[in-house]
């Protein structure tokens, strides 16, 4: 880890934020500032605690101080390598005066934390270790028998073209220089053609700007020379979790890793597209990036207990007590709706910035998951959610016969496009 501790030294890396409460007020936060309605994604089967204990495995220079202002009630303890990350962490702590976070150098592979954690947090990490493996089994054994662990991953879909100059820039011996930065600067911009496979993670990442990360020199350090990098498929997420003491739960964000985004309803229900119904979570997973190639990274959680694998991925977990939030990213748009050609507008979600057509029926099933104060998205259960939509179609004479059957497909539906959030048991 000597050289990965050496690199983040000097390349500071994420680019260091002032003022974190402002990021916030501004930006809304990561799904991490907003608990209390993501909550589901982390522990379907609890109520929501505002009293955590938390571990942050790698923190870099701004993730500890967001989560520490958003929850003043976790006890938050981060670790990372870089001494220059810590002393800006530091600084952070005492500007704010904050009491929940405690911060201090340890590298992951020497921790040794026997289920003390509620919840561990490690994104952006374990890729850039000798061995991950070993990385995430040590992040497993920290966290309690019913904790949860938040982790990402480069993925390899998106980012093939940036690993070919990786390979580029290995051939030519640049450095992690100045001198070095300026020549990835020139080769990219100048050198390779836009049709290269890099320029789709850039564009797509909207950060071919000069204000933008890649143009941040640490940021450029830590894509395209980075001395440890590791990315993986959905398979090879696959074999990453096995036989390491823990279970994939979820992923943060369904929508990279279910067909619908690209496949209409007539092909999903024709005789051999209905084979994707066989698949496992990670084989549709990687089907769907195979198909769209739009996730640089994968992110997910991981349980300690086998009962969360793979939750909701199977139509059956549903039931009329499971309670449905909305995601509060997503919201309706002005789109035009036709009751007469079955056409219901659209949801548009800013997390994701994918646009998701409905037809009359998931349209009226979207209005009666809503809460009242729809900023809240404090939710409801689908037995409620059901009666609810039956109560639309008869308002708006619609002559559907609606059955529950087909109503727990739509809730699927919606689930496997990320614009809702699943928990056990009517509990928000």
């Amino acid at each position: 880890m000597k050289e990965i501790e050496k690199q983040y030294e000097k390349w500071v890396y994420p680019k260091p934020i002032e003022d974190m409460e402002e990021f916030i007020t501004k930006t809304g936060g990561t799904i991490l500032s907003n608990m209390q309605f993501y909550w589901g994604l982390f522990f379907p089967e609890k109520r929501f605690n505002k009293k955590l204990d938390v571990l942050i495995a790698g923190c870099g220079t701004n993730q500890a101080i967001e989560i520490s202002l958003s929850n003043p009630e976790w006890n938050i303890q981060a670790i990372d390598l870089s001494d220059t990350s810590i002393d800006f962490v530091k600084k952070q702590i005492k500007k704010y005066n904050l009491k929940n976070l405690f911060i201090e150098k340890k590298d992951i592979l020497k921790i040794n934390y026997n289920a003390k954690f509620d919840l561990v947090i490690s994104t952006g990490v374990i890729h850039h270790t000798q061995n991950p493996k070993k990385t995430l089994e040590k992040l497993i054994h920290s966290v309690k028998k019913d904790g949860a662990l938040y982790i990402m991953v480069y993925a390899t879909y998106l980012r093939q073209g940036i690993y070919y100059l990786q390979n580029i820039f290995k051939y030519l011996n640049i450095e992690q220089n100045e001198e070095g930065v300026e020549f990835v600067k020139d080769y990219i911009d100048n050198v390779i053609p836009k049709t290269h496979y890099a320029y789709r993670y850039i564009d797509g990442s909207a950060q071919l700007k000069r204000e933008s990360d890649l143009y941040y020199d640490s940021g450029i350090v830590d894509t395209y020379l980075n001395k440890v990098d590791n990315a993986y498929s959905v398979r090879d997420l696959e074999e990453l979790l096995s036989n390491s003491g823990g279970f994939f739960q979820n992923w943060i964000n369904n929508v990279y890793f279910y067909p619908y985004t690209f496949l209409d309803e007539k092909r999903l229900n024709s005789p051999l597209y209905k084979n994707i119904d066989h698949l496992s979570q990670f084989e549709v997973g990687d089907l769907t990036q195979n198909t769209i190639i739009n996730a640089g990274k994968l992110d997910f959680i991981i349980r300690k207990q086998k009962k969360f694998e793979n939750i909701w991925h199977n139509i059956d977990d549903i039931n009329d007590e499971t309670f449905i939030r909305k995601r509060i990213s997503v919201n309706l748009t002005n789109d035009p709706i036709s009751k007469k050609n079955n056409v219901g507008g659209s949801v548009y979600s800013s997390e994701s910035k994918y646009r998701n057509n409905f037809n009359i029926i998931e349209r009226l099933t979207w209005h009666a998951i809503m809460s009242e104060s729809d900023e809240e998205s404090r939710g409801i259960i689908l037995s409620e959610a059901f009666e609810g939509t039956k109560g639309l179609l008869k308002d708006n004479h619609l002559n559907y016969n609606l059955n529950q059957n087909d109503f727990k497909i739509i809730i699927h539906k919606f689930w496997k496009l990320g614009i809702i959030i699943l928990q056990k048991n009517g509990s928000p």
